[in-house]
């Protein structure tokens, strides 16, 4: 999602006797010579087919117990739930003057609310999910056909219904659902109650996770919202047995993409090729029978997206993911990249092996290619950091022979410094060149893991060479 500017013979050269707002809102277009594009404020995407979704503006920014929310992202990802068909989010206040969010939607049949947060739970940060979702008969429209916020009716935090207090059944329980009442200030809570229908959001998930850690059972506020009671979360982490290490449920990565996500690919791949001068080398060296991990340096944050526009000429975009850093996980865009990437979450300074044998089944069972994205570490500077052993532990679990991948140019198209990438070089009034170079398969049978990354690295590093020349 981004904003939206305007440019053409009709825009003007700025505001009357308004030099301030000209310069925020007017700008010299980077395409056109002498032409002038204007900042609309407007925030969406723009679909495969050409058509523009408007997302929300960006002067609708929430302030909320001292985060700044963008409410037009929550509606995005609200709106790619299945069968929901318009979606709007407002900042609401209880009597006693706290904030909450509340989430409207229209849809033509009834959402399992459940599974909405679960899905906006890979999509947004926990403190983004609204504490309660209204479902409208139709979404209130001004004249100008935008959704009349005003007009959304109230929307009331649930409340639990009546039910049957059940009594914690062992220490543990005791001790968890002590802490749940401590937290949602109430008298006592059972094992079966609902920390989110009783009141609680996000700021009281984290609370709980960290009150909870400090007793010993360690656990992550997307567990809270897996399984919302203290007696599941305990049953849970009874069965893993992982009560004093934090869980994560990867069986469920890499997440299905939806239909929005694979055109919003499409879209990317088409633009790829359009601003930039992109160039593939190495294709040849792919066998389009055979299964393969995809192990490139790493360039930038979309090295994975171009990777894969890159083979699109011998594999569909579904028959892939990818193992990406979680920091992936905390930031919008990033987010994105990670769930059209086919993201299998990898924690690069704790335990990785979780990820790792999750990325081998999926790869075995699955998928056709496997990328290994954080092998190598950002080159800020252009020097090819040192490698990690990920790709070559997987290969020689699964026999899958390795590709070993250059890329040259995104460092300068989408470098650490920037929120979104540069479309175009202004100074030197051209197109960014942007390659990918494929190497030849390395095969694990009777080599060690620190054989193999040696010859990955060397391959890389003979392509950097050629790519220099």
């Amino acid at each position: 999602m981004g904003e939206f500017y305007i440019s053409g013979d009709g825009v003007s050269k700025g505001y009357i006797n308004a030099p301030a707002l000209t310069d925020r809102k007017f700008f010299p277009d980077p395409f056109f010579s002498g032409g002038t594009i204007y900042s609309t404020g407007d925030m969406g995407i723009v679909r495969t087919d050409g058509n523009i979704e408007f997302c929300g503006r960006k002067d609708n920014q929430i302030k909320l117990r001292g985060l700044r929310i963008e409410p037009g992202e929550i509606e995005c990802a609200m709106s790619r739930f299945e069968d929901i068909e318009t979606a709007a989010v407002l900042c609401r206040k209880t009597d006693a003057g706290e904030q909450y969010l509340a989430g409207y939607y229209t849809s033509i049949h009834a959402i399992d609310e459940i599974g909405l947060r679960r899905f906006m739970l890979g999509l947004l940060p926990s403190y983004m999910i609204p504490n309660v979702f209204v479902r409208l008969n139709c979404m209130p429209m001004t004249q100008s056909g935008k959704i009349d916020r005003k007009a959304l009716p109230q929307a009331d935090m649930p409340v639990q219904a009546a039910y049957k207090y059940t009594a914690p059944t062992n220490e543990r329980e005791k001790q968890l659902c002590s802490i749940m009442a401590k937290v949602l200030s109430i008298p006592r809570a059972g094992r079966d109650d609902d920390l989110f229908l009783l009141g609680g959001d996000s700021f009281s998930a984290m609370e709980f996770v960290a009150l909870a850690g400090n007793k010993g059972y360690r656990f992550s506020v997307q567990n809270i919202y897996e399984y919302r009671t203290v007696g599941k979360l305990c049953e849970v982490l009874e069965e893993k047995k992982e009560t004093s290490s934090y869980v994560r449920n990867y069986s469920r990565y890499p997440m299905k993409r939806t239909n929005s996500e694979r055109r919003y690919f499409r879209f990317f791949s088409s633009l790829t090729t359009k601003l930039y001068n992109f160039e593939v080398s190495g294709l040849e060296n792919i066998d389009t029978n055979q299964k393969f991990i995809i192990c490139p340096n790493h360039e930038s944050d979309l090295d994975c997206m171009w990777v894969w526009v890159a083979l699109g000429k011998v594999i569909d975009i579904n028959d892939t993911c990818a193992l990406i850093a979680k920091e992936h996980l905390n930031k919008s865009l990033s987010r994105c990249i990670f769930r059209i990437s086919g993201g299998i979450p990898i924690d690069r300074s704790g335990d990785f092996m979780p990820s790792l044998k999750r990325a081998a089944v999926v790869l075995k069972n699955q998928k056709r290619m496997l990328l290994v994205h954080p092998e190598g570490t950002r080159t800020r500077n252009g020097k090819l950091g040192k490698f990690k052993k990920g790709a070559a532990i997987i290969s020689m679990k699964t026999g899958v022979k390795i590709i070993p991948v250059y890329i040259s140019g995104a460092r300068e198209i989408f470098p650490v410094t920037r929120k979104i990438p540069k479309l175009f070089n202004i100074k030197g009034m051209k197109k960014f060149p942007l390659r990918i170079s494929f190497g030849m398969p390395v095969d694990p049978v009777g080599k060690t893991a620190e054989s193999i990354t040696d010859e990955v690295y060397g391959q890389i590093l003979d392509m950097k060479r050629n790519a220099q020349r």
